[in-house]
């Protein structure tokens, strides 16, 4: 990732100032696949198989990994560039210099882009799916240390499809990364695994080549070398997906094996071994069917794409072409008000509206100024997206918007909690959405299903900072059924119609546990420890006359509660010092039993 990301982050505030596209000149289309939207000018037949190569290197990485972890959750636009004289001005600089890239791939909150330059072949395009292969796996494992993270992201890279793209394979060879090892002093081991984001080996460019080239071996090893490592690699993945320390599951699961040296040993083979995947009908013969793309739709994306590369100027100027071509275009002001940092202005239409891509990019553009634009134009932005949500039933962050755009127009949480609910489950990896449904749950009165999904990002963030952001998130939950319990017991003295002499105390506002399901037994105690093994998660509880011992598979299994404000840090393995006042909920199983609920309640 940082090899290409490090340019172009360098880069985004200074592309090359290069003549207009005559975008105008060519005949451009457009095939929506079941998950990307492919523009160019390349003709129907190219652009399916474009599609198609998207679509099998998604359905390959769902095989591998699993079809939440690659949901789309914003629209990913690609467009295809038929020449360099089209593409130069979207590609990025560095040092004063254009950066001659195969494609871009830019992730935004609520649109990816991929740019294709005329040659797609494998090696000009590994950057983009690197950077794709990041996206994905961040989703499923995203504290991964980083040599792996990168080692795999490599790995996937190598993505090619062939056989009339039924087939796809992973794990070619990457030339430049051998000559590399063959010329450069090696990463001592140890410290290849302990690299951070800000060791010098990360980012040092005299280094950084051979940190690439060292961790892409070493999961191409893990993955294809003999003797066998896949189990004993699916193994110490596992233990960190349960929190476990990487130095710690690395001794683990290869302790015993001299890693080192069988790398540099791997690294002298003449041949190294590929995966290939045979792919579905589903997705070779996708009914995708190209439609002509109007110029002033052309222009209104391609200045979105620049507006996303942050460069406002460039931006303006093709929105004013395409309202040129199309006065009055809704999709074209709103983008060039955006671009010009002003705040956007539109009212409901009753004329043919937008395809749904346009008003999903109506809307999310207008939520940009949610605290600022008035409220015709938050029910124009409503509007939109109730239509996206209707076209395009399994956009998860349509939800979002429109759940943004009901909450900003009448304020009612529950309709923010219907869709913010479809949301989370499609894309329960979203830790940004979760703690969005929280706060709508809060909102209803729903405390007890506000604290049950933030439950589930305190055991298992997916996000950096989603953890602080649900403890902080819990606290003000806690804070607001206190204060609902203060009113309602405030309310019920202020009906009794009994004279007295003197004033209760009022009572202490009490939280509401999570009511105990079919099958499941509550025992109160004290949080002890959790121990974490490759095979199970152990939670020792003295619950008074003893220490009981529960378990759970996985950490994300075990729905986490606070009622505290007071708690900070994170659920994690080892020791709790002190020891925290907990409800176990569990069902009949290993040991004392199978943690269900771990309720953490105000300490006495």
């Amino acid at each position: 990732m940082h090899t290409f990301a490090s340019c172009f982050g360098a880069a985004v505030l200074a592309l090359t100032l290069a003549s207009d596209v005559a975008v105008a000149d060519a005949k451009w289309s457009r095939v929506d696949t079941t998950n990307f939207i492919v523009i160019g000018a390349a003709g129907e037949q190219r652009l399916r198989a474009i599609g198609a190569q998207f679509e099998g290197f998604r359905e390959a990485l769902t095989r591998l990994l699993s079809s939440n972890v690659t949901r789309t959750a914003v629209p990913i636009v690609v467009i295809a560039f038929p020449d360099q004289k089209s593409f130069q001005p979207f590609k990025p600089v560095y040092q004063g210099k254009t950066v001659d890239v195969g494609g871009l791939f830019l992730p935004r909150r609520d649109v990816n882009y991929i740019l294709l330059g005329p040659d797609t072949t494998s090696d000009a395009l590994r950057p983009v799916f690197h950077e794709y292969s990041h996206l994905i796996v961040n989703n499923v494992a995203p504290d991964l240390p980083v040599w792996l993270n990168e080692g795999l992201a490599e790995y996937y890279s190598t993505f090619e499809i062939g056989n009339n793209g039924r087939t796809v394979t992973f794990g070619r060879l990457i030339e430049s990364h051998i000559r590399e090892l063959a010329e450069q002093p090696w990463i001592p081991l140890n410290d290849l695994l302990a690299t951070k984001r800000d060791s010098p080996h990360y980012n040092e460019g005299s280094r950084r080549g051979v940190f690439y080239a060292e961790s892409w071996l070493l999961v191409h090893m893990l993955l294809h070398g003999q003797p066998d490592r896949r189990p004993t690699f699916a193994g110490y993945t596992r233990e960190l997906s349960t929190g476990a320390a990487p130095e710690a599951a690395w001794q683990h699961h290869f302790g015993n094996d001299d890693v080192y040296k069988a790398v540099r040993l791997y690294a002298g083979r003449s041949l190294m071994s590929a995966r290939q995947y045979t792919l579905s009908d589903q997705i070779v013969r996708a009914p995708a069917v190209a439609v002509p793309i109007a110029p002033h739709d052309l222009e209104t994306t391609l200045a979105e794409v620049l507006s996303a590369e942050a460069r406002s100027d460039l931006a303006a100027e093709r929105f004013d072409r395409a309202l040129a071509l199309q006065p009055g275009s809704a999709r074209a002001s709103v983008g060039k008000a955006h671009a010009r940092a002003a705040v956007p202005r539109l009212i409901a239409t009753t004329g043919t509206p937008p395809d749904w891509l346009g008003d999903y990019m109506i809307g999310a553009t207008l939520l940009e100024h949610s605290e600022a634009i008035d409220r015709a134009s938050l029910e124009a932005a409503r509007a939109a997206l109730g239509r996206v949500v209707v076209a395009r039933p399994e956009l998860p962050n349509a939800y979002v918007l429109l759940a943004m755009a009901s909450d900003k127009v009448d304020g009612d949480p529950k309709a923010a909690v219907d869709a913010l609910t479809k949301a989370h489950v499609a894309v329960p990896a979203r830790d940004d959405y979760t703690i969005t449904l929280a706060h709508a749950l809060m909102r209803t009165g729903d405390f007890a299903g506000a604290r049950s999904v933030l439950g589930g990002v305190l055991a298992h963030p997916h996000l950096p900072g989603a953890r602080d952001m649900a403890i902080a998130a819990m606290g003000q939950v806690v804070a607001a059924e206190q204060r609902a319990a203060t009113r309602a017991s405030d309310a019920a003295r202020a009906a009794q119609d009994t004279p007295s002499s003197t004033v209760a105390e009022p009572a202490e506002p009490q939280p509401v546990f999570r009511k105990v399901g079919a099958g499941e037994q509550r025992v109160e105690g004290q949080l002890q420890r959790i121990d974490c093994s490759p095979k199970r998660i152990e939670f020792i509880v003295d619950v008074g006359d003893r220490v009981a011992h529960f378990r759970a598979a996985k950490m994300e299994q075990v729905e986490f509660i606070t009622y505290r404000t007071d708690l900070q840090g994170s659920v994690a393995c080892g020791a709790r010092t002190p020891a925290d006042p907990v409800y176990v909920t569990w069902r009949p199983g290993e040991l004392d039993g199978t943690v269900v609920a771990i309720e953490f309640v105000p300490r006495r």
